[in-house]
């Protein structure tokens, strides 16, 4: 956002930070192909083209290997009760 906007905003709330993102794979995916898809995630990460775009949405460290317990931190909202 642009400073001569941004200094017009007030901090009102500032949440906790939580866990980026994850891309998550259906449990009928086979392990190989998740393996596969991952390792292509993480590898696509190092191309320069794909490393600028990725900075342009604030993702400086591009894609990484992960699991599940990475997000136990977004599983304790309980945000599967907003679901109907």
């Amino acid at each position: 956002m642009p400073e001569d906007i941004r200094g017009q905003l007030d901090v009102i709330w500032t949440s906790p930070g939580y866990t980026p993102h994850a891309i998550a794979m259906h449990p009928r995916v086979k392990a190989d192909v998740l393996q596969k898809i991952q390792k292509a995630f993480v590898t696509i990460s190092t191309n320069e083209e794909v490393e600028y775009a990725l900075s342009s949405l604030r993702m400086t460290d591009g894609f990484i290997e992960a699991k599940n317990s990475n997000w136990d931190d977004v599983k304790k909202l309980n945000l599967s009760d907003l679901v109907e």
